[in-house]
């Protein structure tokens, strides 16, 4: 197939037994037969997908409840890999980051979260210019009365608690 490597590209077969497909990617109807849709990724030989991060190992832990509205998000480190980060707050859809750019295995969130909202994130793995496919998103919910964490950054002496009510 005629397809850039590295990305997602897609293919359709169609099977018309009584009838052959006459344009295989119009939504036309055949009787007897089917349509099948197939995603892949053509990668160069001896090339290979990053591995994707291992989300039993993030903080805050995958479907985490009672947490701070001030977040700094984590995740193990992937060889040779850098990221795209993405947190969504699922209950407006807003994106607060959409495919950030980092090469650090944590983010600060810049902004407040919302109390009450469920956020959705992912770090996404980039190798050689090929992103990590098929990962799994991390989510957490934000609590108006959370327990108390200290938050220590890397690199900083700053220490950060969240305290009830915060």
């Amino acid at each position: 197939p005629n397809a850039p490597t590295g990305k997602i590209s897609r293919m359709r077969v169609i099977g018309g037994f009584a009838e052959p497909p006459t344009n295989p990617c119009g939504s036309d109807i055949y009787g007897y037969g089917e349509i099948e849709d197939y995603s892949f990724i053509l990668l160069p030989s001896g090339q290979s997908v990053p591995p994707c991060v291992d989300t039993s190992k993030v903080i805050p832990k995958n479907g985490a409840t009672n947490q701070c509205t001030h977040q700094t998000l984590r995740w193990p480190k992937v060889t040779g890999a850098n990221y795209k980060l993405s947190l969504r707050d699922t209950v407006s859809g807003v994106f607060l980051a959409n495919n950030l750019a980092l090469t650090d295995t944590f983010y600060v969130v810049p902004s407040t979260l919302t109390t009450g909202s469920v956020y959705a994130w992912i770090a996404q793995t980039i190798q050689d210019g090929i992103s990590g496919y098929a990962c799994d998103s991390a989510y957490f919910t934000v609590s108006p009365n959370p327990d108390p964490i200290a938050n220590i950054l890397p690199g900083s002496d700053t220490v950060k608690v969240c305290r009830l009510g915060s």
